[in-house]
This record gives structure tokens, sequence and C-alpha cells, in this order.
């Protein structure tokens, strides 16, 4: 049986391209983008633009998102704008808009395999206190790799208290599909409001269904 691109990418020892900094680990996105495409020549990659820029402002923050297709299969990956302390930039200049496209770059050919234990453990944070269109998805493999897509993740600290990356996220779908489908899902759920999803099931099937209506969409 051959061996699929996803084994080999994952297989690979990535160990000597990993730049730490702080407690931090990251890929050199040089050699991801070196590595894939001796696995797939005729692998391509694209920026995603919010009416004509590269980034998209939330009430959380900036973002920036980055769709890899490899064999036919698109996985996009959205990554917040941070500083070299994994902190939401405020006010980014191009040069932190820029590092965090390649950031979402890097990390969207790991959803293909190159790389993916580095991340393994990012997850949504916890609340302690009860407090892609055009066929892309978001991490891992969705619509087009033939399974539901998780929900996205980025090295975003956890904050207790909060659903701090659920509302992130959340505010990136509303978008996608625009307001009215957005609270329409979460009536549909009996929600009035993201901020009001507290357990994570309910957040993961909440997000489900905004990817379906952004599916309807495109």
């Amino acid at each position: 049986m051959t061996e699929s691109i996803f084994s080999k990418l994952y297989k690979t020892d990535v160990s000597k391209h990993i730049e730490k900094k702080g407690k931090f680990a990251y890929l050199s996105w040089a050699y991801a983008v070196k590595a894939l495409r001796e696995a797939d020549p005729k692998a391509t990659w694209e920026i995603i633009k919010y009416e004509g820029k590269p980034f998209v402002k939330t009430e959380c923050g900036y973002f920036v998102e980055v769709a890899v297709t490899v064999e036919g299969v698109t996985l996009a990956q959205v990554h917040p704008v941070l500083d070299n302390n994994n902190r939401t930039v405020e006010k980014p200049n191009a040069f932190q808009i820029n590092t965090s496209i390649q950031r979402a770059l890097t990390k969207a050919i790991a959803l293909h395999g190159l790389g993916l234990h580095i991340y393994q453990g990012e997850d949504l944070p916890t609340d302690d206190d009860g407090g892609s269109s055009n066929g892309r998805t978001t991490p891992f493999e969705g619509v087009n790799g033939g399974s539901t897509p998780p929900l996205p993740t980025s090295p975003e600290p956890k904050k207790k208290g909060k659903n701090f990356k659920f509302l992130e996220i959340m505010q990136i779908q509303k978008k996608r599909i625009g307001e009215k489908a957005y609270y329409a899902v979460l009536g549909l759920h009996g929600f009035e409001k993201s901020s009001e999803i507290i357990e994570k099931e309910t957040q993961t099937k909440v997000y489900y269904a905004m990817l379906e209506k952004e599916n309807v969409n495109d």
C-alpha cells in the first residue's frame, strides 16, 4: 500500500528545525514549506483576505488565516496576531501581522502531518469557575477530508473564568456566515449570545452548525 503524504510528513524528523522562544516551540516556516513541496510539488497555499485585507479585526483581537491544499484536500488555520510572549496585540504593525501569517502557514502545513506532534495538547481553555470558504476547513480534516473538524487551536495562553478562545472563534464565524445566520444558529440551540455557552460539548455542536451554514453559503 502506498504511504499517504500525511503519514510521510507526520513521520518526518523535524527536531533540527524547531525554534525556541522562551517556553514556546516553533517549527521554521521556511523548512515547513520546503518539506511540504518536496512531499507534494503541487501543494499550494492561500492567505485568506477579509475585504481585501490579509487580517480581520474582532472584539478579541486581530486574526489571520492561511489555507493549504495537499492532494486536493484544503485545510485552513486561523491564528491570532500575537507578540513575542504569545499575547494578543491590540494594534499590530505589518511585521507582527506577517509573522502571524507565517505561523498560520506553518500550522496549516502541520494539519497535513508535518510537525503536528509539536502542537498536540493545545485545546480550548478550561472554564475553571464555570464561568475555510471554497471547500476549505479549519483544523484538522474537515469536509474535504471526510470527517467533521474539531475546533481551531492556537498558542493563546489559557485564561481562567472565560470562554476566551471559543468567543474568538465565534466572532470569526459571525463574519463568515453573517449576523442573521449566526444568531439563527444560536437561537436553534437555545442561546441569544455565544458567551452563554459554557459546556464544551455544546460549544462544539454550535461550532459544527456554524460550519454547515458556511458551507451552504459557499
